[in-house]
């Protein structure tokens, strides 16, 4: 009875959902509900493909306060490894978890880590520029706006494989269940629960890699064998231990003692936490601003995944020759927005043409480096580079940084 009244449940929401948001609604951009900044990329889009339907969600959520929350530390993480060095943060005396805490060991050259293995805060730059929709309104990145519901058009356990393609689960069966793909798993529970399989597949990927050795889902964690977490609900934590632990907690509270009772309960929390509170697209599932204010959940802390989700499931549709099918966008827009889409900056130090937030005899070494030959600096280091001021970068800038090093000058020429 009770697994009746979910399943019924679940389809009246699918059908609601459909309601407000089709995917399948007759193209018909209006130009005019979008701010002037969006309109060129609008345009682009809607005429290479006139079949989509690009709507401009606006969230009644102002810019300010969107930012003022997401730039808290540990709301967004980056890995370290992965990314620039100068997307990492090196603040210092900042407050994270009621105490103070330094991002950045200048004496170490260590970051501090807020989630394991590598995982740190990155710089208020990076934040604003994945905040900004702007910044993905191109062919490739717009599909982290894509209305992700079920939907028996294109969604099929061949394309569902697709989204699979060079993991673990490519034409692969449960581990505990021979008779089922993870295709047909995903198919099967897209379709119950309204849910997008891609959205559930690419979500997996995200979470787990390609190799899915996460001790989450090896069913062999010590105190919970038998338990899977595929979607790595409540899987946080400073430690891998506590992130691993606090998942297994999950899944056993859940009782996941099965895959497919893993990927169906992780679903189901989608569907019951975001999809309830028109969090549809990964964007959404990211920054909690679909209802109408900032709100705390958020799906994932890696500020990447949305784009990395969404690569996967648009690189699908187009083996398959389905980018011109009549997918819904949801376009959000924010009250009092940058007149600019929002980039990513460095922070410019007069003598740090290396960007690690240091003058040090590493930075001499490229300017000398730079000046022989062997390296080729872009114009803001060639600005940084020339510290005595006399438009050349040369041995004689690289001696100068030395001797600022050394401290036998406290300042250089072209500050002064």
């Amino acid at each position: 009875m009770k697994k009746t009244i979910q399943k019924c449940t679940a389809i009246l929401l699918a059908a609601v959902m459909l309601c407000i948001f089709p995917d399948h609604t007759q193209a018909a951009v209006n130009l005019a509900d979008f701010p002037a900044s969006y309109q060129p990329y609008i345009k682009q889009l809607a005429a290479a493909h006139p079949n989509w339907n690009l709507q401009a969600y606006h969230t009644g959520v102002s810019w300010d306060d969107f930012f003022a929350y997401e730039k808290q530390i540990g709301v967004n993480l980056v890995e370290e490894g992965y990314v620039p060095d100068y997307w990492l943060s090196k603040a210092q005396n900042v407050t994270y978890n009621n105490k103070y805490v330094n991002l950045y060991n200048f004496s170490t050259g260590a970051y501090y880590v807020i989630s394991a293995p590598n995982w740190v805060q990155p710089t208020d730059s990076v934040i604003a520029y994945y905040m900004d929709p702007r910044n993905f309104l191109n062919e490739m990145d717009v599909f982290m706006f894509k209305h992700m519901i079920y939907n028996s058009a294109y969604h099929s356990e061949q394309i569902i494989n697709s989204v699979l393609k060079w993991t673990w689960m490519e034409n692969a069966t449960l581990e505990d269940n021979p008779q089922m793909t993870y295709a047909q798993a995903f198919l099967n529970i897209g379709k119950e629960l309204g849910i997008s399989p891609f959205l559930l597949a690419s979500r997996i990927v995200q979470e787990q890699g390609s190799t899915g050795g996460s001790p989450l889902i090896s069913g062999a964690y010590p105190g919970y064998e038998g338990y899977y977490n595929y979607f790595n609900i409540q899987a946080s934590g400073q430690t891998k231990e506590e992130i691993y632990k606090n998942g297994m907690e999950e899944a056993k509270a859940a009782g996941w003692n099965t895959r497919y009772k893993a990927l169906y309960g992780g679903a189901e929390k989608i569907r019951d936490m975001y999809f309830s509170r028109k969090q549809t697209s990964v964007y959404f599932q990211k920054f909690d601003v679909a209802g109408g204010k900032v709100s705390w959940r958020q799906y994932m802390q890696n500020i990447q995944a949305p784009l990395h989700e969404s690569q996967r499931v648009r690189n699908t549709y187009a083996e398959y020759g389905m980018l011109d099918s009549p997918f819904t966008f949801l376009i959000p827009v924010f009250d009092n927005m940058p007149a600019f889409p929002c980039q990513i900056t460095r922070n410019e130090i007069m003598g740090d043409v290396n960007f690690d937030g240091l003058i040090d005899a590493k930075d001499s070494l490229m300017v000398l480096r730079n000046a022989v030959k062997q390296i080729v600096f872009d114009d803001v280091q060639t600005r940084l580079g020339n510290v005595d001021g006399n438009a050349v970068v040369d041995p004689a800038d690289a001696l100068m940084i030395l001797q600022y090093t050394v401290r036998l000058i406290h300042e250089f020429p072209a500050q002064s």
